[in-house]
């Protein structure tokens, strides 16, 4: 089952899937900053509401690049929220386009100077492969 969480035709889908458990986020366009910031506030309400620790963006068909107020934004809100959410992990599906992929990549490097464990892959089918890595390391921490 899945829940809706923010969609806006040709920038973002924002869903949760509650058989996994993991929030998912696919990527068209990052210059919005209404959609963007919309996005990410839901991202965070599943993270409270349904104790999401695992976020999958895809940003494979992503263009553009976030503004440098959201950059910021990222860092002084964002990350400090997710991570008091109990955020453990974000496995972003980087963009084939090479402007997106370089904003992409200095969102994932900040995420990362701000605490946040970012493991960037080239394909759904590598995404996948990751969490089920993820699930059976977090799996095998609970178990000791």
């Amino acid at each position: 089952m899945t829940t809706e969480l923010y969609t806006e035709k040709g920038w973002v889908r924002t869903w949760f899937d509650h058989d996994s458990n993991v929030i998912h986020v696919k990527w068209y366009n990052y210059t919005s900053r209404v959609h963007l910031r919309k996005s990410c506030e839901m991202q965070l309400e599943a993270m409270r509401k349904y104790k999401a620790t695992i976020i999958i963006a895809d940003a494979s068909d992503a263009i553009g690049i976030p503004f440098p107020q959201d950059q910021e934004w990222f860092a002084t809100t964002l990350y400090p929220r997710s991570r008091e959410l109990g955020l453990a992990a974000i496995i972003s599906i980087l963009p084939k386009n090479v402007i997106a992929r370089s904003g992409a990549k200095t969102w994932n490097d900040t995420g990362r100077k701000n605490g946040l464990v970012y493991i960037e892959v080239n394909s759904e089918e590598e995404a996948k492969l990751t969490l089920q890595q993820l699930d059976n390391q977090i799996t095998k921490n609970k178990n000791g």
